[in-house]
């Protein structure tokens, strides 16, 4: 199932990254980290993993986002700081490694409690249902990203949401009105609320 996989890639993750810090040494933040055989073959890991592990722990309401502002003597603007993606730089933003394996507890602990409700989804149509309207609502986002515009930014904003709001809704009635008219059911609702069919 499902939620155990992702279960499974994040302790496997979490496992990779305590062997990595455990088999890396820093020093100042400009400098590279001196890393172990160990180290090198768990960061070689953990790469394979980043993107997946980043959109695991989104997924489950637990973003792996810190804010971060620079050093008032570098000055610069606040930001935030995917501590996944940026996994090996952390020593950069001065993130200690003990808020990431946190976070990565938290997002276990999400879907091992979630793990019930995930067996019912599985089984449940309207949640597939609605899988597939969020998919189909979000593909001109996926060509705009395509062409290099940002996603969170464009889908986001306002308009970005109101438009996938309309494309989930059209395509949801579009597939119930379709569902309706090959069970032939279509034409007696129509003439029940007064729309005439054609």
């Amino acid at each position: 199932m499902e939620n155990n996989r992702r279960i499974g890639v994040l302790s496997d993750f979490y496992d990779q990254f305590v062997r990595y810090v455990s088999g890396t040494t820093y020093g100042w933040a400009s400098e590279s980290p001196q890393e172990t055989p160990e180290a090198r073959e768990a960061r070689s890991n953990m790469n394979r993993l980043l993107d997946e592990v980043s959109g695991i722990m989104r997924s489950v309401g637990v973003p792996p986002v810190l804010g971060w502002s620079p050093p008032p003597a570098i000055g610069g603007y606040s930001r935030n700081i995917d501590v996944i993606i940026n996994v090996f730089r952390l020593h950069q933003y001065q993130i200690e490694p003990v808020e990431v394996a946190d976070m990565l507890e938290r997002a276990v602990g999400k879907y091992e409690r979630n793990y019930q409700a995930a067996l019912i989804r599985t089984f449940n149509p309207f949640f597939w249902v609605g899988c597939a309207l969020r998919w189909i609502a979000g593909l001109p986002f996926a060509f705009l990203v395509h062409l290099g515009m940002p996603r969170q930014r464009i889908e986001g904003n306002a308009i970005g949401k109101m438009f996938k709001g309309i494309v989930e809704l059209a395509t949801g009635l579009g597939a119930i009105a379709a569902t309706l008219k090959a069970v032939g059911l279509l034409n007696p609702l129509l003439a029940w609320i007064g729309i005439s069919a054609r």
